[in-house]
């Protein structure tokens, strides 16, 4: 057996193992999840437009965080987890949590995914942690206040955080 293509299947089944417990507590404790079918489609958007670094505004548990940076790993790097020289590598997913015990839960399912070198949660109010940030985005995923969309896409534009032919993917505005 190819031993890169082994650490692959180890990462990836350690991932979905994660989400797998992540989907069943949300269950539980009646929390919004974007689940797996939600989840193909942001796939989808990922092998269609090949972002390299993500902002994503609401990180509940996680889920979409690592999912997006596993989606990222796999279909765009091409790279086995282990084999990335994290020394060099800025994470490729930026994920802004207002609450606190959720930010907190949310870094340990990602540490719990091995994923952690990859994704940095931030925890305080996106209006105010967009100002802050320093890199380019070429996706953003929106799932916090609805109601605040709108201003969380003006800031990143003024604040110049959009490469160009970003995709833009917002949850729940149907």
């Amino acid at each position: 057996m190819n031993l890169k293509r082994s650490k692959q299947d180890d990462v990836n089944n350690t991932v979905l193992k994660v989400l797998a417990e992540i989907e069943e507590k949300a269950e539980k404790d009646l929390l919004p999840s974007i689940g797996p079918i939600k989840g193909k489609i942001i796939e989808e958007v990922i092998k269609d437009h090949k972002p390299k670094k993500v902002l994503e505004i609401g990180t509940l548990h996680g889920y979409s965080a690592i999912l997006i940076a596993n989606t990222i790993l796999g279909y765009i790097y091409g790279k086995v987890y282990f084999d990335i020289d994290f020394k060099s590598t800025e994470p490729i997913l930026i994920s802004v949590e207002k609450d606190e015990k959720l930010a907190t839960i949310a870094r340990n399912n990602i540490e719990n995914s091995r994923l952690s070198k990859l994704i940095q949660v931030i925890n305080g109010d996106a209006i105010e942690e967009i100002p802050k940030l320093k890199s380019k985005f070429s996706m953003i995923f929106l799932d916090a206040t609805k109601s605040e969309y709108l201003k969380y896409l003006q800031l990143v534009e003024e604040y110049g955080l959009l490469n160009k032919r970003a995709v833009v993917v917002a949850d729940n505005v149907i």
